[in-house]
């Protein structure tokens, strides 16, 4: 039976550049493994520049690059914010969200990470049989490059009608590639349902999870315990799915507004290290 890596996503840096600082501080507080947050501006999986570099802060920090987040947005900071799906019905909206994904799974490749993170269905109008014939399209033209890296694709339930875990696991049936799994994000799935049935019904197909907590309404990327989900069966569950390869803390960055940037992101760090510590007492 496989043992998940336990990650932290690079989300909780914020929508900066990542910096070699970044890094030190997630060794200094024993984190080990990492979810590539592979968005602008924290990382333009265009520049192979910008790869290399994070691979050398990695190597030299002794940090493993388990998984990583395709795009779902472009730039989040430029003014023509567009928000990127792979189930798009506009064709040029698709085309960038299929070339940077292929671009994610060439990252994931160069740093050694196994699982990339792509979003489900985003739409919310219309029917289902008409998003995944579009969705398994996307997933067509990017089969060479999963195929040629070697990598596995885990689609995540994200809060849209027609991404619930269970109409992700009937399209995989459907589209029967062995590197085509699921990513169930915890949070998300607290809003829509409960974490256990989420995880129930990802069972056999259960590549990723996204650990964080929430209030029940909004998808607030809390600590564990700073939110209203019932962590006990979900370590339970989590703990007897051998087919888990990545469980990653995907937690909101601590608000830096007026106060000292280093000092706050390691405050927060310091919580999610004891969060990882039970996780990994709990589940591995």
């Amino acid at each position: 039976m496989r043992k998940p890596v336990i990650a932290l996503s690079t989300h909780i840096f914020g929508n900066r550049p990542l910096e070699l600082e970044d890094f030190i501080m997630l060794k200094d507080f024993g984190v080990e493994a990492i979810e590539l947050w592979c968005m602008d501006p924290q990382l333009d999986v265009k520049e192979q520049s910008e790869i290399s570099k994070i691979k050398d802060w990695l190597e030299k920090n002794d940090i493993k690059c388990a998984s990583a987040h395709a795009p779902f947005y472009v730039d989040f900071n430029r003014q023509s914010f567009q928000w990127l799906s792979l189930s798009s019905t506009n064709p040029k909206a698709r085309e960038i969200c299929i070339e940077l994904t292929k671009r994610s799974i060439h990252t994931a490749k160069e740093l050694g990470a196994g699982v990339v993170v792509i979003h489900g269905i985003g739409e919310r109008e219309g029917t289902l049989d008409s998003w995944e014939k579009i969705f398994a399209n996307s997933l067509y033209a990017l089969a060479d490059a999963v195929e040629h890296y070697k990598i596995e694709l885990a689609i995540e339930n994200i809060i849209t009608p027609y991404s619930r875990a269970y109409m992700i696991r009937n399209f995989i049936k459907r589209f029967d590639r062995n590197s085509v799994g699921i990513c169930v994000d915890i949070g998300h799935a607290f809003i829509e349902d409960t974490p256990t049935n989420a995880l129930a019904q990802a069972d056999g197909y259960l590549f990723e999870v996204h650990i964080a907590d929430n209030l029940g309404s909004e998808d607030d990327h809390l600590i564990p315990r700073e939110g209203k989900i019932n962590w006990e069966p979900v370590w339970e569950k989590l703990k007897d799915l051998s087919e888990l390869r990545v469980a990653t803390f995907e937690i909101m960055p601590p608000d830096i507004s007026g106060g000292d940037r280093r000092k706050l992101v390691e405050k927060r760090l310091g919580k999610v290290a004891v969060a990882l510590q039970e996780a990994a007492e709990r589940i591995l």
